[in-house]
C-alpha cells in the first residue's frame, strides 16, 4: 500500500514540474505581444499568449480561468459575478432594494448594474421591508 502511495506521489509531482515547466516554456514566446484580453478573474492580461500563461499555471493548480473578451477588462469585468451564470435553483434573498431575487447570486449579478445593493436578509421582501 505504502509503495503504490508513494508511487501515485512521485507521478503526481512530476506531472506537476512537467506543466510548470510547459507553462514556463509558453511565457516565453509571449515577450513583446501586445493585445489585451479580460479574463474572468478580473485582470487584463497584455495578450492571448499572456493570459494562456497564466491559464496553464492554473490549470497545474487544479483552477480554472476563463477568456471574457479581447480588450482591457472595465470596472464591471473586475466582478467575476458580473459574468457568471447563475442558477435557477430558488432560495430567495431580499436586497437592499426592497426586491426578492431568486437567489444570492442573482443578487451579486445585480449588483454590477447597482453597485450599493447589498442582501437584506435571506428570504422573499415582505411588503413591509423598507428601501435601504
Amino acid at each position: 500500500m505504502k509503495s503504490s502511495l508513494l508511487g501515485f506521489a512521485l507521478c503526481f509531482w512530476s506531472f506537476l514540474a512537467f506543466s510548470e515547466a510547459e507553462c514556463t516554456l509558453k511565457r516565453s514566446k509571449c515577450l513583446g505581444v501586445n493585445d489585451p484580453v479580460c479574463a474572468s478573474d478580473g485582470e487584463t492580461y497584455a495578450s492571448n499568449c499572456q493570459f494562456e500563461y497564466t491559464l496553464c499555471k492554473a490549470h497545474a493548480k487544479g483552477n480554472t480561468l476563463t477568456k471574457l473578451f479581447k480588450g482591457a477588462c472595465d470596472d464591471e469585468a473586475k466582478n467575476p459575478f458580473c459574468y457568471m451564470r447563475c442558477t435557477r435553483q430558488y432560495d430567495p434573498v431580499c436586497g437592499s432594494d426592497n426586491k426578492t431575487y431568486g437567489n444570492k447570486c442573482t443578487l451579486l449579478a445585480a449588483r454590477c448594474q447597482t453597485v450599493t445593493l447589498t442582501q437584506s436578509h435571506s428570504g422573499a421582501c415582505d411588503a413591509g421591508d423598507s428601501q435601504a
